[in-house]
Order: structure tokens, then C-alpha cells, then sequence
């Protein structure tokens, strides 16, 4: 299973990828709290036999690094990538 999340200063947008069915959406705040409240909708939303997600994450300077380092500390895989590289990948693709 994957997860995108779109990081701002005061939100965090996910969208949960499964397997099987829709995508998920959820918006959490971007505090320790949210954080927990992603893990929890995460872990609600876990495949039968999943137990972690790769959690892919937009490098947003220090916004992103509550949230990453609170997947990551779950056992969660955390990839922060550079949004320069995701505007080519685009690009190229498109």
C-alpha cells in the first residue's frame, strides 16, 4: 500500500492507494495530533495482512519532518522527495 501526502505549514492531504478499491482521501492537521490521527486512518485502513505503507512525501523544508519521523517511528517506509523532480517527472510523462 502507498500513501501520498501533501504537505503544508497547517495541513496534511492524503491519499491512501490499496490494492483492491478506491483510493482514500483524508485531511489532518499538520500537529502531533494529526499525525496520530493519520496513523490510527492508516492502520483502519490496512489490506488483511498489510502492516506498513510507503509513504511517499513532498519535501517541504521542516513541515514535513514531524510527519515523516512519526511514520517512520511506526515502521512505516518514509520517501521525501524533491518537488523540483516530481515537476520533470511530470513533464516528461505529460
Amino acid at each position: 500500500m502507498f500513501v501520498g501526502i501533501d504537505v503544508s505549514k497547517n495541513t496534511l492531504d492524503a491519499a491512501l492507494l490499496k490494492e483492491q478499491g478506491k483510493p482514500r482521501h483524508k485531511v489532518f492537521a499538520n500537529t502531533p495530533l494529526g499525525h496520530r490521527q493519520l496513523l490510527s486512518w492508516l492502520s483502519d485502513n490496512m489490506d488483511n495482512g498489510t502492516a506498513t505503507v510507503h509513504a511517499c512525501l513532498e519535501a517541504t523544508g521542516t513541515w514535513a519532518d514531524g510527519v515523516a519521523l512519526a511514520l517512520h517511528e511506526a515502521g512505516h517506509q518514509v520517501s521525501l522527495v524533491n518537488p523540483a523532480l516530481i515537476r520533470a517527472f511530470c513533464q516528461r510523462r505529460l
